[in-house]
């Protein structure tokens, strides 16, 4: 995982091996910042996440064409038709799922679930990902979007008070 050694401190790590080469910047300019990809920002706080004991699962969402009626369809010989493939379509999750759910025991009994949705630095989530988000909200879930460790790490601070 790459990280500045900003976001090595959060960890709580000296920063050897994180940049070592010589008239390099800590941090990133803005302009790096803003082209930092989703994968990147993804690894981040995953590895974040993982780091401190959190087993995290990607949740699928999406549409999926199911294989079932259409190898049906060619074992008696029929045509592969578009209404065939359409019917065959199977929704996974709900529109605007979180891309994530971050899941960890607690002492003395039960777990603290997060759901979260991560974006490219700048990014913002989908009219349907904000719908999703508020209404697990609503209902007292741990839910949120991240478009940086260094975000995430504040909400996460100020939620579970861990450094």
């Amino acid at each position: 995982m790459r990280v500045t050694e900003a976001q090595a401190a959060m960890f709580g790590v000296p920063s050897v091996g994180v940049t070592e080469a010589k008239n390099t910047k800590a941090l990133r300019s803005a302009k790096q910042k803003q082209a930092m990809g989703e994968n990147v920002v993804e690894g981040q706080i995953l590895g974040f996440l993982r780091a401190r004991g959190w087993l995290v699962e990607r949740q699928p969402a999406g549409a999926v064409v199911g294989l079932g009626p259409l190898m049906a369809a060619l074992e008696r010989g029929q045509p592969i038709t578009r209404e065939l493939v359409y019917r065959s379509i199977i929704r996974l999750g709900e529109k605007g799922r979180a891309d994530w759910v971050a899941v960890r025991p607690r002492d003395g009994g039960g777990y603290d679930r997060v759901e979260v949705e991560i974006k490219a630095a700048g990014r913002k989530p989908s009219a349907e990902q904000a719908k999703y988000l508020r209404d697990r909200a609503a209902c007292g879930f741990l839910c949120g979007w991240w478009d940086s460790l260094e975000s995430f790490y504040a909400w996460y601070a100020g939620q579970f008070g861990e450094r």
